[in-house]
């Protein structure tokens, strides 16, 4: 039995092609950790109060609360430990000023070193609980095209037809 080759190519074509979408479907997100709970921010609230609160009341508020804003930061409005997620770049960037010793400034009277490092420590893990919390977004899966000898595979598998029909194709690209 003999097809013509137009119609043969055609619906090959068409075979190819809908093989190939058919591969592209976003990956599953990961599931949360802890069941699919983030992390429980009413039960840190002591903690964060008792650290984060009290420096920043002693250290922090003068320049960076309701009243003087520097750098356009308030931390005397971030006052609920579940800020560390809504508020997540400012709190890195408090993380990263208390590591560095830009803060608080030379001029002004410097926490004890311990205590400092006590806080560095509780944000950033905070900021990893929040990091392990998030869903990852693996983006965009995108359609490739087959190369020659995928599709003469694929019109063997599909057709039962051994013929090379990639002749007139253009040539495979090599490399990335």
């Amino acid at each position: 039995m003999t097809i013509p080759f137009k119609k043969t190519f055609l619906f090959v074509s068409l075979a190819a092609l809908s093989l190939a979408f058919a591969g592209c479907r976003t990956i599953p997100a990961l599931p949360l950790p802890l069941g699919g709970q983030g992390p429980d921010w009413d039960s840190a609230q002591a903690d964060f109060d008792d650290l984060i609160v009290t420096f920043a009341d002693s250290h922090c508020y003068n320049c960076h609360g309701a009243r003087r804003q520097q750098a356009g930061i308030n931390l005397e409005a971030l006052t609920h430990a579940s800020t560390m997620e809504t508020h997540e770049d400012t709190w890195e960037k408090v993380a990263h000023v208390l590591e560095n010793r830009q803060m608080p400034p030379s001029d002004r009277r410097q926490p004890d070193p311990d205590f400092a490092n006590e806080v560095i420590d509780w944000i950033d893990g905070a900021l990893e609980d929040v990091a392990a919390a998030r869903k990852p977004d693996p983006g965009r899966v995108t359609a490739r095209r087959l190369n020659r000898s995928e599709y003469t595979n694929t019109v063997r598998d599909l057709l039962g037809v051994n013929t090379d029909v990639t002749a007139d194709f253009p040539p495979d690209d090599s490399g990335y």
